[in-house]
């Protein structure tokens, strides 16, 4: 059965928003389900071995915090995304087509670990309330036991001060 032949009402809408406010930057994609999880991957670069298991509701929520962290570390600490070096080789073999290339970046040594924004944001947060927030806007950090274990010791510092 072709895509065009689906009955009307099967397909659907899944809006993936950078940021809270109505002026931040939106990603929304349409079409059956099958074609949802396939542009949601292409666009945020999931691994499709990663999400195989996954069902597409908690394909969308790995999407979303992927865009609200990128968001945050954009708006609350003015970064900008920029490529691992083996990303850029690997983009820079795609359109240049040489092997060689293709080659060094398939072998080059896995890049270190990026640390985690919201460690940052914990570091510099200079009240409880403060502390508070970035628990509130960063619920799935919250998951890697580092990022609790710094909220934790930061909100005892701060409230001993």
């Amino acid at each position: 059965m072709s895509i065009a032949s689906e009955p009307k009402g099967r397909g659907i809408t899944v809006t993936i928003k950078y940021g809270k406010g109505y002026e931040e930057t939106w990603a929304v994609f349409n079409g059956l389900p099958a074609e949802v999880r396939h542009d949601l991957m292409e666009y945020f670069g999931l691994d499709e071995d990663e999400v195989a298991g996954l069902t597409l509701s908690e394909v969308v929520v790995n999407a979303t915090n992927l865009a609200h962290g990128k968001g945050n570390v954009a708006g609350i600490l003015g970064g900008t995304v920029i490529p691992s070096p083996q990303q850029a080789r690997a983009n820079a073999t795609r359109t240049t087509g040489d092997v060689w290339a293709e080659a060094a970046a398939s072998t080059a040594p896995p890049a270190e670990p990026e640390e985690n924004p919201v460690l940052k944001l914990i570091e510099g947060a200079t009240d409880v309330p403060t502390l508070q927030r970035i628990w509130a806007e960063n619920q799935a950090a919250f998951a890697d036991s580092a990022v609790m274990d710094a909220w934790k010791a930061r909100g005892k510092a701060l409230q001993s001060a």
